[in-house]
């Protein structure tokens, strides 16, 4: 009856970041068959390579011609001396966090606000830098300031019981164009469990986007359905695109790169924990402008992340939101044993 009562809103939704096949539109095989949601990831690129160009200042020639080819920005943003110091005054805060597990793996996430900031002042120089903020804008194809977080990934919390780490199984976040942003706090090694990108995976050729139609109609038909498109081995190969790349990379590696293009957390071999300095930015695809005219709001620039996991912890308490995803855990500093509900 609710979705039945936003009927109206249905057709407006087609111009939205909506990625579920909820929407009877979105989720109509017979639209999805004469291009519907083909349609929505060929405008939104259009848009986005549109929107790159008037942000070409932003980023170096070198970096632009890797984000282009690879999909991917990778760089050190800070000087050692300044790294230490950041690296510093990360390990030391103690802040309200929030905390996610899937499978034996636990994420934890202390959002990055302007009132954090304050008392840290190497992080607040760095997010506020072109150094740092360039390669995510750029990537993101959007002139606005991302979420951040200060995330920390545990693994092998807790003994394998079979449920799986959605985030361990190659996927693309989304149907359009968007950024995700990592600067590493500590050594990744191969056993930890790090990030994996496949480069060239987030240019649209026409193979691209012929596997997204027949994923849009089987999606219609009833299966997998989230919008967060997963891909098997077999169909990597089908695309003619090459192995993920392994980021095994040194404390101070920054990548940002396109999530459109597939991407995994890999599988870690051992109990670790890893910090880094997270950022994500996912405006309306549709927007043709580099600036969000309509949000944020006067005075909520920066707040946006802490509104977010205040948003799911009401909407939990509320019965808004069917998955029991991140949890409020207190303070506590990034490295502190994790306190997830389901660990007690």
């Amino acid at each position: 009856m609710a979705n039945w009562l936003a009927a109206p809103l249905w057709p407006l939704e087609i111009f939205t970041a909506t990625k579920a096949f909820s929407n009877p539109l979105l989720a109509s095989e017979k639209l999805n068959r004469r291009g519907l949601y083909a349609w929505r990831v060929t405008a939104t690129h259009r848009l986005a390579d549109r929107r790159r160009r008037k942000l070409r200042h932003l980023v170096s020639d070198a970096e632009r011609e890797a984000f282009d080819t690879t999909g991917a920005i990778v760089k050190t943003p800070l000087a050692p001396d300044a790294f230490a110091a950041l690296r510093e005054e990360v390990m030391n805060l103690s802040a309200p966090a929030y905390e996610m597990r899937e499978g034996d793996a636990v994420t934890r996430r202390i959002a990055v606000t302007p009132s954090l900031l304050t008392s840290t002042p190497t992080l607040a120089r760095l997010v506020a830098s072109q150094e740092y903020q360039g390669p995510i804008r750029y990537a993101g194809s959007f002139d606005v300031a991302p979420q951040l977080y200060i995330q920390t990934i545990f693994t092998h919390v807790v003994e394998p019981d079979g449920s799986p780490d959605p985030q361990n199984q190659l996927h693309m976040d989304t149907f359009h164009p968007t950024v995700k942003s990592w600067l590493w706090l500590d050594d990744v090694d191969e056993d930890m469990g790090p990030f994996a990108y496949v480069f060239g995976s987030h240019k649209l050729d026409p193979r691209r986007l012929a596997w997204h139609k027949r994923r849009s109609v089987i999606a219609a038909q009833g299966g997998p359905h989230g919008g967060s498109f997963r891909v098997s081995d077999a169909e990597l190969r089908r695309l003619h695109l090459p192995d993920p790349h392994v980021f095994v990379a040194p404390a101070g590696t920054m990548v940002a790169g396109d999530t459109f293009g597939l991407h995994r957390r890999t599988r870690a071999t051992r109990p670790s924990r890893r910090v880094e300095l997270w950022a994500t930015s996912r405006p309306n695809p549709f927007n043709p402008f580099i600036k969000n005219w309509l949000w944020p709001l006067p005075g909520m620039e920066g707040r946006e992340a802490i509104l977010w996991q205040e948003y799911a912890t009401f909407a939990h308490k509320m019965g808004l939101r069917k998955r029991k995803d991140w949890h409020y855990v207190g303070k506590v500093r990034p490295k502190d044993d994790p306190r997830h509900p389901s660990l007690t």
